[in-house]
């Protein structure tokens, strides 16, 4: 019953746990209790000051620093994920201990590696090439190269140990928004057309960073992703080419690509729209201006996407038929560069 205006004998009062979580990169060098925050100093003499600090009370703080590793297997939310990935943050290396901590908390890290354009990753910032011929239409690819620092079976030795670890899954984007939903996926590769239903599912816990690194033939490779861009046209044998380019002028415009921006997560065209506070803090833009750095211009014919997928899926699934590596390797780039 509540209290009449005064503290009873019988009465008690509920336990109170402070906690302090610290999630900064730095660090911690603040207090760690009242007994810092308190200036002994101030009074008159050395001896008094003495009197002082052994006579002092303390009263500590319980400090998590959740920029460093933690257990996080005993949480029973989403929140313990979220602290396993907090350590990784300014980590270049990511990749492996991303699936570390994923595998520690009893979640994934997915990526979909049955879409090409995924895959590229990989290759992209190894020195092993992948582009369009003069002709327009077919392609060259040295995938399964044999010189250099990087070998195409370093790359594919790499995915293979990769798809080996219990925190990896291949999975579409589909897949990815499912489990994202569920718990079960605690980071993933994906587009910035997912940002919306990404937060929408994750609510403040949802961040994004550019791809993270990942061990290949000894070193850290970055890895990469490709650029592009869509045109917004109008057939000049539209049966309403006014409106179609009425339509067209709206798509483009600033208040057009603000609303694409609000609905879909993805950055606006319209230098106006891009230069608003909304966009520039959105996490999603952000990462993906992170990582044009490390992006090439997806310039690749048709007969890129089939090969590249049939050989990811060899690798996701740990080389079910044994085949070697380099012969693998090799079906790939012919089927890539078939004309």
């Amino acid at each position: 019953m509540p209290m009449q205006g005064r503290y009873r004998q019988e009465d008690r009062i509920a336990p109170v746990y402070t906690i302090c979580l610290y999630h900064g990169q730095e660090k911690w060098d603040g207090p760690r209790g009242l007994k810092d925050m308190v200036d002994f100093a101030a009074v008159h003499s050395e001896a008094e000051k003495k009197d002082w600090e052994r006579a002092f009370i303390d009263y500590p703080m319980r400090l998590i620093c959740a920029n460093k590793p933690m257990d996080c297997s005993g949480f029973r939310t989403s929140l313990g994920a979220v602290f396993a990935l907090l350590p990784l943050r300014g980590n270049k290396a990511g990749l492996e201990r991303m699936l570390d901590a994923a595998e520690q908390a009893g979640r994934l890290v997915v990526m979909d590696w049955s879409s090409a354009w995924y895959v590229y990753a990989f290759f992209g910032n190894t020195g092993l090439e992948i582009g369009l011929n003069d002709d327009g239409l077919t392609n060259y690819c040295t995938w399964n190269g044999t010189d250099g620092p990087i070998r195409g079976v370093d790359v594919a030795q790499s995915m293979l140990s990769i798809a080996a670890s219990p925190g990896f899954a291949s999975r579409t984007d589909t897949e990815f928004l499912d489990g994202v939903r569920d718990g079960s996926v605690i980071a993933g590769v994906s587009g910035v057309w997912n940002a919306v239903a990404v937060q929408e599912a994750g609510g403040e816990d949802m961040g994004a960073a550019r791809l993270p690194s990942y061990s290949c033939a000894g070193q850290q490779v970055q890895m990469a992703s490709f650029s592009g861009c869509k045109l917004i046209g109008v057939n000049a044998y539209s049966q309403h080419p006014e409106w179609a380019a009425r339509l067209a002028e709206w798509i483009t415009s600033e208040s057009g690509q603000r609303l694409r921006f609000e609905m879909r997560g993805q950055g606006p065209a319209n230098t106006s729209a891009a230069n608003s506070p909304e966009v520039q803090a959105s996490p999603a833009i952000a990462a993906l201006l992170a990582q044009s750095e490390f992006s090439q211009l997806q310039r690749v014919g048709g007969k890129f996407w089939d090969p590249v997928a049939e050989f990811a899926g060899s690798m996701a699934a740990g080389n079910p038929t044994g085949a070697a590596l380099r012969a693998q390797l090799d079906r790939m780039v012919e089927g890539v560069t078939a004309r």
